[in-house]
């Protein structure tokens, strides 16, 4: 499946990788670059894209992303793009949904809270119990692109303040 999940700290991207079968992220190419930890980006297969030119991003996700389909992983993508703090919505991009179409796999929406607890770009981190809400599988045959992303937006975003507010 194509995983569909807020992005709020850095925590999502080590929990989903416990919570679901074997992932590979999407994420910005130019992480890659930082030693060590790029390093380790690439050796996980995490799928690198471009986001300064979105027609070389969106080919860098079909290819890569078909690729690691065929190699038995499910794809993990933040919609919007960036963390975000709690409370905020960004634009939801179609690359989700654009893959969920290509490569025949169901979208699982998750909402979460994780900002709260572990806020972006902070060293400390605040005692509390995330939340994580996995959401009914939206199939992808069940509509275009942008029916599927509306319908995940959707699901996220209506959860997002029934969870909120708690750390």
């Amino acid at each position: 499946s194509i995983i569909c999940a807020k992005h709020q700290s850095g925590w999502e991207t080590l929990a989903l990788q416990e919570i679901f079968p074997p992932p590979v992220y999407v994420a910005k190419r130019e992480l890659f670059k930082i030693p060590f930890f790029g390093w380790g980006l690439k050796l996980v297969k995490t799928i690198g894209i471009d986001r300064s030119n979105s027609r070389e991003a969106s080919k860098q996700l079909m290819e890569q992303g078909m690729a690691r389909k065929n190699e038995g992983y499910w794809i993990t993508i933040f919609p919007e793009g960036t963390r975000l703090p709690p409370g905020e919505k960004g634009r939801y991009k179609l690359g989700g949904a654009r893959m969920a179409k290509m490569f025949e796999m169901d979208i699982v929406p998750v909402s979460l809270n994780s900002g709260e607890f572990w806020p972006k770009n902070s060293f400390l981190k605040h005692p509390g119990t995330i939340t994580v809400v996995i959401h009914p599988v939206i199939p992808h045959s069940s509509g275009t692109e942008v029916e599927l992303m509306a319908e995940c937006e959707k699901r996220i975003e209506t959860q997002q303040p029934l969870i909120e507010g708690k750390g």
